[in-house]
């Protein structure tokens, strides 16, 4: 889209009409001028021609047809040079960049048409053409910034449109991720530094604060994710509602309302001398009114005017200046109608202008001209005005379409890896401190009685801290390549989830829990490997926070195209000590994690007591499911 002529004017067709019909304007304008003026037809008619490519000679042969009609001897003050200068200095304003040229343009403009006039009155032709084709180079280079900023519209719909779902989704989650995530893990991290330092201090003399200050501090850590947890798994922030129409908005339908109606007024106050007939009341009353409501109800308007100047045939004015109120007030409406989006506008344009140019044919042939520049220049200028209007609102409301589209998907991602993120603190955090508290809290038990085993709890926490800091610099490493769930924690052959698991469960027997561990056949394609490690830790974090006095049993296993962990804790529920169902990172985010990889989860308690157990199928090495991979291996080709 350019910047340039408007759209109708971009096909010869519709140029040559438009060239023509401005030339039978002329023609019927001069037709009681001398003969020769009738040569300024074809420069006429050339330039309107030219106007979408070539506004400068456009400009240019137009002014030479004025001056043609000067040499000719054709009055000052006809209406037939009106409507090509006002279509070629529009033109001028949409197409020619430069102010100083198009400045120029008007300058020869109103020079030739004001050589027109009589010497006594060639000073008011000055500033008679220097406002009116001023206005209309000024009209025209309006409509060219009201171009552009439509054509940016435009081109940023079309960004928009080609803009990658995806790739909006991880900007927006970087981002959301590096105000959350890192105020968590760092968070974290402190707390498992300094319950590990406490440790640390206190293992020669088994300082009581030492060890109270390792149990506060991990109760402290873990109030705070919880807190820290509960935002990321809040809803992502709304966008803020749209702002409701104010002053600044108002205010422009005020001017344009009550500036013309000023100029009617004014009009009607300063000409004593006009008519004050009945009729040339109602239709000024009636002028006025549509004026007022022509913005809400152009329809009304516009017809209601029109019944209104009808009316004025009953008792037609002697001086038929005295219908200039409302001469104004058709040409607001015809410029409403034109810029506005209503069923019938042109009818009711039409039947407007046939109802004044009934009343101004018994004042001749001026008169029906003048009626004929009312109606045709506010009736151009405004569908010039509205055809970026509309662009610009189309583009607009598509950008705002799109932009929503891009929005949801965003939040979408951002929702789910919040979820993501929440898993993964509540199991490196959970785990991690859980331990670090339970043995301090032997530590602090046994500080009399066994020093040694003390000691050894002690021992305990600081190993549980330093594997807590491994997970959470993991952790760091995954968040900072924009991967990480179960990504986080894969193990590409059975050994090393094996020996994953049975350093977990030292760390458990640590604590002084008896804890059995049967490993037969372990899985090697991720996201199985990281999921059963997960089901586990939860599993043993559970026992050491709820449960006391019994033993637990892990057992791992495939029966047929499955994979089965079950985890069985036989100790009873330690009284006071709440449970986190409902958090959405504990039992449930373990089933959740088990059914995205095609398994099911149980978690409840039996005669034996806590069972967790959960079924994954057994997939290859790139995480499918032996069943699918079977079938892809089948149909490739040997």
């Amino acid at each position: 889209m350019s910047p340039g002529g408007p759209t109708w004017m971009r096909s010869a067709g519709a140029r040559a009409c438009a060239a023509l019909l401005v030339g039978a304007w002329v023609v019927v304008f001069l037709l009681d001028a001398p003969p020769t003026a009738l040569l300024a037809v074809p420069l006429v008619v050339l330039g309107v021609f030219g106007v979408d490519r070539r506004a400068v000679s456009s400009v240019a042969l137009v002014a030479a047809a004025s001056t043609v009609t000067w040499l000719a001897g054709a009055p000052w003050g006809t209406v037939d040079m009106v409507l090509p200068f006002a279509i070629a200095l529009y033109s001028a304003g949409r197409s020619v960049g430069s102010t100083w040229v198009g400045a120029g343009l008007t300058a020869v403009c109103v020079v030739t048409s004001a050589l027109r006039a009589e010497p006594a009155s060639i000073l008011s032709a000055f500033v008679v053409s220097i406002v009116l084709f001023g206005s209309m180079w000024v009209f025209g280079r309006v409509v060219r910034f009201r171009a552009l900023r439509a054509q940016q519209a435009v081109a940023e719909a079309r960004a928009l449109e080609d803009a990658d779902p995806d790739a909006v989704s991880v900007d927006r989650v970087v981002e959301e991720r590096a105000r959350l995530a890192d105020r968590a893990l760092v968070t974290l991290r402190v707390a498992v530094l300094d319950m590990r330092a406490s440790a640390h201090r206190a293992r020669a003399g088994l300082d009581v604060t030492e060890l109270s200050l390792i149990q506060q501090r991990g109760a402290d850590a873990v109030d705070e994710l919880r807190r820290l947890l509960g935002l990321l798994r809040a809803e992502p922030d709304e966008a803020p509602p749209r702002r409701a129409r104010g002053l600044g908005q108002t205010a422009p339908l005020l001017a344009r309302t009550l500036a013309p109606i000023g100029l009617m007024l004014g009009l009607i106050v300063t000409h004593p001398q006009w008519d004050r007939s009945w009729t040339t009341a109602v239709l000024w009353g009636t002028a006025i009114l549509a004026v007022v409501l022509v913005h809400a109800f152009p329809r009304t308007a516009g017809l209601g005017l029109a019944a209104a100047t009808l009316c004025a045939l009953f008792d037609m004015p002697a001086d038929p200046e005295s219908l200039m109120p409302a001469a104004l007030a058709y040409a607001v409406i015809a410029w409403v109608l034109a810029t506005a989006e209503v069923r019938g506008r042109w009818s009711i344009t039409g039947t407007l202008g046939g109802a004044a140019v009934v009343v101004a044919l018994p004042n001749g042939p001026m008169a029906i001209a003048f009626i004929a520049t009312v109606f045709l220049l506010p009736t151009m200028a405004g569908w010039a005005w509205s055809e970026r209007d509309r662009i610009l609102r189309t583009a607009r409301a598509q950008g705002e379409s799109l932009r929503a589209q891009l929005d949801t998907a965003a939040a979408k991602a951002v929702r789910n890896d919040r979820l993501r993120l929440a898993k993964e603190l509540h199991d490196v955090a959970g785990h991690a401190v859980g331990v670090m508290v339970t043995q301090a809290g032997v530590a602090l038990a046994l500080r009399e009685k066994a020093p040694e085993r003390a000691r050894s709890a002690l021992e305990a926490v600081v190993q549980a801290g330093e594997d807590a800091l491994a997970e959470i610099d993991a952790l760091f490493g995954a968040l900072d390549a924009c991967e990480f769930g179960d990504a986080t924690r894969r193990y590409a052959e059975p050994g090393q989830l094996r020996a994953a698991l049975e350093r977990m469960v030292a760390g458990v027997r640590r604590c002084g829990y008896k804890v059995e561990l049967r490993l037969a056949e372990l899985p090697s394609a991720p996201p199985i490997t990281g999921t059963l490690y997960r089901v586990v830790q939860e599993s043993l974090t559970n026992a050491l926070r709820h449960s006391v006095g019994g033993d637990i049993a892990i057992e791992a296993w495939v029966e047929g195209r499955t994979h089965h962990i079950r985890v069985v804790d036989t100790g009873r529920p330690v009284v006071g000590r709440g449970t986190e169902e409902g958090s959405g990172s504990g039992l449930r985010g373990l089933e959740e994690r088990v059914r995205a990889c095609g398994g099911e989860f149980e978690a409840g308690a039996s005669a034996g007591g806590f069972v967790v157990h959960a079924r994954m199928p057994v997939q290859d090495g790139r995480g499918r499911p032996a069943v699918v991979a079977a079938r892809a291996a089948a149909e490739t080709p040997s």
